[in-house]
């Protein structure tokens, strides 16, 4: 069993489960019982995940009046997350609102754009860090195997000095 952080029972992988398994009823039921499990402002993501899911079923169902308002709330926790915008451009253009439709996939498009940028750049920022590091602790490498030569030719120099003291 995963668990997604709230319940110990996964109404969300069980949702997505019955969804893909072809039974929207059951997926829409055991969405809401997630939905009715949060609690509080806190669970904003995972309340968008649900209601987006939710209306993924709804549309699957033909209910979208349904599909649409889980769209909208979905879109109101989670502005910066394409997939709700998806779900209201399915809803709109399924009720014939082909402008609306047009409008919210071009914002999830947006939505979508911005993320990858954004992941860009955080891609980018970690590589630098990791190559800046691996400078850096290859560096400090070069130095101790420099130090372990000097120390070994110290050693020798040592050993000469002792085994001809010894010797005499």
């Amino acid at each position: 069993m995963t668990w997604f952080g709230w319940v110990a029972r996964d109404v969300k992988e069980e949702g997505n489960r019955a969804f893909n398994e072809k039974e929207p009823e059951k997926a829409v039921a055991l969405y809401s019982e997630g939905l009715e499990q949060l609690v509080g402002s806190a669970q904003r993501e995972k309340r968008a995940t649900l209601l987006s899911n939710r209306s993924a079923a709804y549309a699957a169902l033909h209910r979208w009046e349904e599909a649409l308002r889980d769209a909208d709330e979905a879109v109101e926790y989670a502005p910066d997350w394409a997939k709700p915008w998806a779900r209201k451009g399915r809803a709109h253009y399924s009720r014939r609102e082909f402008q609306k439709a047009a409008s919210a996939y071009a914002k999830g498009c947006e939505v979508a754009l911005k993320s990858a940028d954004e992941a860009k750049k955080r891609h980018e920022s970690e590589v630098a860090a990791i190559k800046k590091q691996a400078q850096q602790q290859s560096e400090e490498y070069e130095r101790l195997l420099h130090e372990v030569a000097a120390l070994k030719s110290q050693l020798e120099d040592y050993e000469l000095v002792f085994d001809k003291s010894k010797k005499s």
